[in-house]
Protein backbone atom coordinates (compact mmCIF):
# COMPACT_ATOMS: atom_id res chain seq x y z
CA UNK A 1 0.00 0.00 0.00
CA UNK A 2 1.09 3.51 -0.66
CA UNK A 3 0.13 4.79 2.92
CA UNK A 4 1.73 8.82 2.33
CA UNK A 5 0.33 8.38 -1.61
CA UNK A 6 4.37 9.49 -2.54
CA UNK A 7 4.28 6.89 -5.12
CA UNK A 8 6.65 4.23 -3.25
CA UNK A 9 4.82 1.09 -1.65
CA UNK A 10 4.63 1.40 2.03
CA UNK A 11 4.55 -2.11 4.42
CA UNK A 12 1.98 -2.77 7.36
CA UNK A 13 2.95 -5.40 9.52
CA UNK A 14 0.05 -7.02 11.65
CA UNK A 15 1.33 -9.13 14.55
CA UNK A 16 -0.96 -11.46 16.37
CA UNK A 17 0.11 -10.33 20.04
CA UNK A 18 1.71 -6.85 19.44
CA UNK A 19 0.31 -3.68 17.52
CA UNK A 20 1.06 -3.20 14.13
CA UNK A 21 3.50 -1.99 12.38
CA UNK A 22 4.00 0.94 9.90
CA UNK A 23 7.42 0.52 7.43
CA UNK A 24 7.10 4.16 5.43
CA UNK A 25 9.83 3.88 2.05
CA UNK A 26 11.29 6.81 2.00
CA UNK A 27 13.30 5.85 -1.27
CA UNK A 28 13.50 7.85 -4.70
CA UNK A 29 13.34 5.21 -7.56
CA UNK A 30 11.79 5.37 -10.97
CA UNK A 31 9.33 7.68 -11.66
CA UNK A 32 5.99 6.26 -11.73
CA UNK A 33 2.28 6.47 -12.42
CA UNK A 34 -0.80 5.53 -10.36
CA UNK A 35 -4.33 4.61 -12.27
CA UNK A 36 -7.28 4.72 -10.77
CA UNK A 37 -9.45 2.77 -13.39
CA UNK A 38 -13.57 3.34 -13.84
CA UNK A 39 -15.79 1.00 -15.36
CA UNK A 40 -18.80 1.99 -17.49
CA UNK A 41 -19.63 -1.22 -18.86
CA UNK A 42 -17.92 -3.43 -16.41
CA UNK A 43 -17.74 -3.04 -12.72
CA UNK A 44 -17.15 0.83 -11.33
CA UNK A 45 -14.11 0.05 -9.40
CA UNK A 46 -12.02 -1.49 -12.60
CA UNK A 47 -11.50 -4.53 -10.29
CA UNK A 48 -9.97 -7.48 -12.95
CA UNK A 49 -8.73 -4.37 -15.52
CA UNK A 50 -5.66 -6.23 -16.92
CA UNK A 51 -2.66 -3.37 -18.27
CA UNK A 52 0.05 -4.17 -20.18
CA UNK A 53 3.09 -1.29 -21.08
CA UNK A 54 5.35 -1.45 -23.07
CA UNK A 55 8.51 1.31 -22.79
CA UNK A 56 10.53 2.86 -25.55
CA UNK A 57 13.53 0.81 -24.68
CA UNK A 58 11.15 -2.46 -25.13
CA UNK A 59 10.64 -3.51 -21.53
CA UNK A 60 7.23 -4.81 -20.78
CA UNK A 61 5.13 -5.04 -17.47
CA UNK A 62 1.81 -6.20 -16.84
CA UNK A 63 -0.25 -5.76 -14.08
CA UNK A 64 -4.18 -6.44 -12.71
CA UNK A 65 -6.48 -4.94 -10.62
CA UNK A 66 -7.75 -7.96 -8.02
CA UNK A 67 -10.31 -7.96 -5.84
CA UNK A 68 -9.92 -8.37 -2.23
CA UNK A 69 -7.19 -10.09 -0.85
CA UNK A 70 -6.29 -12.58 2.20
CA UNK A 71 -7.78 -13.05 5.48
CA UNK A 72 -8.68 -9.70 7.10
CA UNK A 73 -7.01 -8.19 4.63
CA UNK A 74 -8.09 -5.88 0.70
CA UNK A 75 -6.44 -5.21 -2.41
CA UNK A 76 -6.10 -1.26 -3.54
CA UNK A 77 -8.05 -0.76 -6.80
CA UNK A 78 -5.33 1.35 -8.06
CA UNK A 79 -2.10 0.19 -9.84
CA UNK A 80 1.45 1.86 -8.75
CA UNK A 81 3.44 1.06 -12.51
CA UNK A 82 7.21 2.53 -12.87
CA UNK A 83 7.32 4.73 -15.20
CA UNK A 84 11.03 5.64 -16.77
CA UNK A 85 10.25 6.29 -20.08
CA UNK A 86 7.76 7.33 -22.54
CA UNK A 87 5.41 4.25 -23.04
CA UNK A 88 2.37 2.66 -24.76
CA UNK A 89 -0.17 1.18 -22.20
CA UNK A 90 -3.12 -0.89 -23.21
CA UNK A 91 -5.99 -1.60 -20.81
CA UNK A 92 -8.08 -4.94 -20.92
CA UNK A 93 -11.35 -3.93 -19.36
CA UNK A 94 -13.35 -7.16 -18.21
CA UNK A 95 -16.14 -5.97 -20.56
CA UNK A 96 -13.71 -7.34 -23.23
CA UNK A 97 -13.30 -4.06 -24.31
CA UNK A 98 -9.61 -2.68 -25.23
CA UNK A 99 -8.37 0.78 -24.54
CA UNK A 100 -4.65 2.04 -25.74
CA UNK A 101 -3.01 4.85 -24.10
CA UNK A 102 0.09 7.08 -24.95
CA UNK A 103 1.96 7.63 -21.93
CA UNK A 104 4.20 10.60 -21.74
CA UNK A 105 7.85 10.72 -19.12
CA UNK A 106 6.23 11.47 -15.89
CA UNK A 107 6.74 15.21 -14.93
CA UNK A 108 9.14 17.04 -12.85
CA UNK A 109 8.26 15.62 -9.43
CA UNK A 110 8.39 12.15 -11.20
CA UNK A 111 4.66 11.08 -10.37
CA UNK A 112 1.77 11.36 -11.93
CA UNK A 113 -2.11 10.27 -11.28
CA UNK A 114 -4.43 8.96 -14.65
CA UNK A 115 -7.66 7.60 -14.44
CA UNK A 116 -8.64 6.16 -17.41
CA UNK A 117 -12.52 5.29 -18.15
CA UNK A 118 -13.83 2.40 -19.69
CA UNK A 119 -15.25 3.31 -23.82
CA UNK A 120 -13.42 6.55 -23.49
CA UNK A 121 -9.85 7.07 -25.35
CA UNK A 122 -7.70 10.33 -24.25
Amino acid sequence: ADLDDDGFQDIIVAHQRRSPEILINKSHGEPSVVFQFVGTQSNRNGQGVKIRIKDSRGRELQRQVYAGGSFQSSSPSRLLVPLGSESNMEIQWPSGQKTTISLPPAGPDGRKSLVPIEGFSP
